[in-house]
């Protein structure tokens, strides 16, 4: 799941819930993960909270005493960053939200410095997730159709969309609350503008054809 290879029961720190960390939160958590959720935002922290999702933060400080309490003070097995920009900060602090050789899964767009002293001290693994999973990039899977046999590889890119749909329509997430408009094709550029001044939009389906 995003390069943490989370198994059932394991815990989860969602940090920033933009289109991809709410439905991360919401994968985590069919998936039997105790999941925690931080943004800044507290419109979007609140917008998670409709899925039943118990612990979402938009302060630092209650996240940390919940997350004490939810992991048995030792930490959460991964911390999964969906935040952009400065990294150093935030992925210090995550250092210390996870527990001893526990992992931090770096998916947004976010500078990659961090203090070594801290990453030491956890013997702490640092990933950035390159998306879909196995098979992506490589044309002979992607262009010419051939698959990895199951036994070699469980998750290849075809069978991790296939399980998204299958959550899908189980009802066990949703992407409805997470669209924030709809426009023609031919109003993309106003569809794109909204995102550069404005922190309420999520997502925006683009409608072509009849």
């Amino acid at each position: 799941m995003a390069g943490g290879n989370l198994r059932f029961g394991e815990s989860a720190v969602i940090v920033g819930l933009g289109i991809l960390g709410q439905i991360i939160a919401q994968i985590a958590s069919a998936a039997a993960c105790r999941v925690a959720a931080f943004d800044v935002n507290k419109d979007r922290a609140e917008l998670l909270k409709q899925h039943g999702i118990e612990h979402v933060y938009a302060d630092r400080e209650p996240l940390e005493s919940s997350l004490r309490t939810m992991t048995d003070g030792h930490g959460a097995d991964c911390v999964i960053l969906c935040a952009g920009g400065p990294g150093e900060e935030l992925i210090n602090r995550s250092l210390s939200w996870i527990r001893d050789r526990g992992k931090i899964v770096i998916v947004g767009d976010l500078s990659t410095e961090f203090s070594r002293a801290l990453m030491f001290g956890k013997e702490a693994q640092i990933v950035i997730s390159r998306a879909g999973g196995p098979g992506r990039y490589d044309e002979s899977y992607e262009k010419e159709n051939r698959d990895y046999p199951i036994g070699y590889s469980r998750w290849m890119e075809g069978r991790n969309t296939a399980e998204y749909i299958r959550l899908l329509a189980d009802n066990r997430i949703s992407v409805l609350p997470l669209i924030s408009d709809m426009y023609p094709l031919e109003r993309a550029h106003e569809a794109y503008g909204n995102y550069g001044h404005s922190r309420t939009v999520m997502g925006t389906l683009l409608k072509y054809g009849n």
